[in-house]
């Protein structure tokens, strides 16, 4: 789901949190996919994965498509994805971008904290190789 702020009128006003400079082309990459997905075919996780696997090169337009398009099913409901160049992040998007700073930061317990928190079984090993590809292929770090 894509949203503006003022779509949001019951929300309270607060400062945006300040996205980390490491953050901002992951987020971008996010939301413009999001944009793009909204009407797109949903897609099956496995059958995405396995595709960017055997791909030589990995581009993070690529992950956040399949990423976006999977995050409903996984998650058991839709992400809200703000429109490109908000200030604020909704609780999606901070959750991803944390979820990338884990894998970046090879913090493992983390990183497989998030992704069991929100994430149903039957899909974390899918969203956690997406969310690393994504990490990977916004800081030019290869996805292992």
């Amino acid at each position: 789901m894509l949203l503006k702020r003022q779509h949001l009128p019951g929300l309270p006003k607060a400062d945006p949190a300040p996205v980390a400079p490491a953050s901002a082309p992951a987020l971008s990459h996010l939301r413009v996919a999001g944009l793009a997905c909204r009407t797109a075919v949903r897609s099956e996780l496995f059958k995405a994965c396995a595709l960017l696997q055997i791909e030589r090169t990995r581009h993070a337009d690529a992950f956040a498509a399949a990423l976006v398009r999977g995050l409903p099913e996984a998650l058991g409901q839709r992400p809200v994805f703000l429109a490109p160049g908000e200030a604020e992040i909704s609780f999606d998007e901070a959750w991803l971008l944390r979820a990338m700073a884990a894998h970046r930061s090879r913090d493992r317990a983390s990183f497989d904290f998030l992704i069991r928190s929100r994430i149903v079984p039957a899909a974390r090993r899918q969203i956690g190789f997406l969310i690393a590809g994504l990490a990977d292929t916004t800081t030019g770090r290869a996805s292992t």
